[in-house]
């Protein structure tokens, strides 16, 4: 009985010294905030595609790169019509105008895409930035 529970001990032991190694060693990728970002000085660019293709846009400083998501997934475009982004990326295209007689008018949270585009957009359609 002693015995066994000895080694259960050392297996014990040597699963958690394995997990804290493996901890140790995993490289954590570096986040911030959009308002954060911008009170630095960063820069906001387009509204575009990452590198995991989710949109968002790209923020600079220097050699310093962001990528910080958009959250939001409706868009006005124009004023016939509007966008709808899935979480991969997938662009879906609606009119604006069948949606807003549905909806019973214009809906002011939805941002308009030229805002995205010029690289202003409200911080509360801002996720999560990860540096690059």
């Amino acid at each position: 009985m002693k015995r066994g529970f000895q080694s259960a001990s050392v297996a014990v032991l040597a699963v958690v010294l394995g997990l804290g190694g493996l901890v140790a060693f995993t490289p954590s990728a570096e986040a911030s905030s959009f308002e954060r970002l911008k009170k630095k000085g960063f820069k906001v660019g387009t509204f575009t595609r990452g590198k995991s293709g989710s949109r968002g846009w790209y923020l600079t400083n220097g050699s310093e790169r962001y990528f910080c998501r958009f959250k939001g997934s409706t868009v006005y475009i124009g004023k016939t019509k509007m966008v709808i982004y899935t979480g991969p990326g997938r662009e879906i295209s609606m009119n604006r105008k069948a949606y807003e007689e549905k909806a019973g008018g214009p809906d002011p949270s939805i941002p308009m895409m030229r805002d995205l585009k010029a690289g202003r957009p409200e911080a509360r359609l801002v996720g999560a930035c990860v540096k690059q």
